[in-house]
Formats: C-alpha cells, sequence, structure tokens
C-alpha cells in the first residue's frame, strides 16, 4: 500500500519554513539549507514538497485561510451590507497589519520558489479572491434591490474595492506606508454615498 503523507505534518514543515526564510532576510536558500534547518534529511523533505515552490503553495494555503476566518469574523458584526463591504477591505488590511512583515516574506518567498511562473500564485489566490468578490456582488446586488444601496455597476465597484485593497497593501509591503488614511478616504467617498438614508439610519442604530 503507498505511504500517504501526514497532512498535518506538511503544514507545520511549511509554517516552520516560513519562520525560516523569515529569519534569513533576502538571502535564497535552498532545499538542503531547508531541510537542515528543519532538522531532517533531504529524502524526508522531499517526501513532503519536491521543491520550494511546493513549500511556498503549502505555506500560502494556510495564511489565506486564517485570513478567511479573520475576515468572517469581523464581517459578521455587522448587517449593512456596505458596512460588510468596508470590513472586508479593513479586515485584510488589519490582518496583515498584526504582522507587517508578512506581506513582503510571502513574495520573498514565492521568488524564491517559483519565480518563473506567476501563474502559479495567481491560480492559488484567484479561488479565494473569487469567492470573496463573489460574495460581495451578491450582497451587494440584493441590497440594490432593497433599496439600501444607490443603483450602481455592482461588478465594477466590487473590482475597484479589490483593486484598491491590492494596491494599498502592495504600497505597504514596498514603502510601509499605512494605508488606512487611503482606505478611510475611499469609503467616504465611494462607499458612504451609495448608501440609500433607510440604510444609513440602520448602521447608525446598529
Amino acid at each position: 500500500m503507498a505511504r500517504t503523507v501526514d497532512l498535518h505534518r506538511r503544514t507545520d514543515l511549511a509554517l516552520r519554513a516560513l519562520a525560516f526564510v523569515r529569519s534569513q532576510g533576502m538571502r535564497r536558500i535552498t532545499m538542503s539549507e531547508l531541510a537542515a534547518a528543519l532538522g531532517m534529511g533531504r529524502p524526508a523533505l522531499y517526501w513532503y514538497f519536491k521543491n520550494l515552490g511546493e513549500v511556498f503553495d503549502a505555506v500560502l494555503a494556510v495564511i489565506l485561510e486564517r485570513q478567511r476566518a479573520f475576515l468572517l469574523e469581523r464581517m459578521a458584526v455587522t448587517d449593512d451590507p456596505l458596512g460588510m463591504v468596508e470590513a472586508w477591505l479593513r479586515g485584510v488590511c488589519a490582518f496583515y497589519a498584526e504582522d507587517p512583515q508578512l506581506l513582503a516574506v510571502l513574495i520573498q518567498f514565492w521568488a524564491m520558489g517559483d519565480p518563473e511562473r506567476p501563474e502559479k500564485v495567481l491560480e492559488a489566490t484567484r479561488d479565494y479572491a473569487v469567492q470573496l468578490q463573489d460574495a460581495a456582488t451578491l450582497l451587494l446586488g440584493e441590497a440594490i434591490a432593497a433599496g439600501l444601496v444607490a443603483d450602481c455597476h455592482v461588478q465594477t465597484l466590487v473590482e475597484l474595492c479589490a483593486a484598491t485593497l491590492d494596491g494599498l497593501l502592495i504600497q505597504q509591503s514596498r514603502q510601509g506606508t499605512d494605508p488606512l488614511p487611503a482606505l478611510d478616504l475611499f469609503c467616504r467617498r465611494v462607499l458612504d454615498p451609495l448608501r440609500l438614508p433607510a440604510a444609513a439610519q440602520a448602521a447608525t442604530r446598529s
């Protein structure tokens, strides 16, 4: 019978690998160095991961799942549709604010793993991002039909929200800038004007 990979062990190794990459700064590492840092032989490491790209994939899966739980907790505190969209944007910023170097370390880790195939990272994040954006699109569409949000092109609005968030995170990663002032402005100028009076009153009461 073929051996199966212990997924809990694989996740633990991936997160320990992330900690090792972080400790090395911008230096490129090899699978041999990683195996030594994890206290195991190269054959054992290759049993769990074929290359650094697979290690990164496992790390990214854990980070995205943690971010999902983080966002759901924050979005659950309001029934206001635009408030939930704002909670999504602020929640992602807050998630990375808890570990300001995390995004830069993930980018570094990806570059060491498989820099010639950026589509792999896009594939890994696409389903997660699409789920969030589809949920926001459905939520806002229902809110417009219920007279809670002003009529607008919902898909474009959600894409604008996602693009703004991505840009703020990249800016924070590159220059260390605080994304919240720009996000505050975005919410005041783009989201708040779409809230119709009845929804505004309900949001104030909540």
